[in-house]
């Protein structure tokens, strides 16, 4: 059994074309994976309720700093006025044992600059998933 400190994880963006590079100034990600479950009551089940797991969703959010001049953290930055398929790309997440996650998403960019006049510039922004993940390497 082995632990890991989340410094270890590796973040990458597609800036277009599948080339996929790392985004410079990130201090946090809340991976959050959401189901969609189905309930109902049935006859014969005494009252108790039937229920089916029918979709998941997936949203990693990100916070850090603004770095000009990191190709993966320019990108993000591009997308602050995006919308409909133009804020689409692909975010992968890499575990220290290898395991990865390869998530098609929208990128929501939430905050940009700003803040007290001593801070660096925040740089904050979710990707949802937008279609089926692929996970590589994960095992039980």
């Amino acid at each position: 059994m082995a632990a890991y400190a989340v410094h270890e994880l590796t973040v990458q963006i597609d800036t277009g074309s599948s080339t996929f590079v790392s985004i410079a100034g990130l201090e946090t990600l809340d991976l959050s994976v959401n189901g969609e479950v189905k309930d109902w009551n049935e006859l014969g089940n005494g009252g108790w309720k039937s229920r089916l797991l029918t979709g998941k969703d997936i949203e990693a959010s990100f916070s850090g700093k603004r770095v000009e001049g990191d190709a993966g953290n320019d990108y993000i930055a591009t997308l602050i006025d995006e919308v409909t398929t133009g804020a689409n790309s692909s975010v992968q997440i890499t575990w220290p044992n290898g395991d990865i996650l390869t998530m098609p998403c929208v990128v929501d960019v939430g905050t940009y600059g700003g803040g007290n006049t001593t801070d660096v510039g925040a740089l904050e922004f979710s990707c949802l998933s937008n279609g089926q993940p692929t996970f590589t390497g994960f095992s039980a």
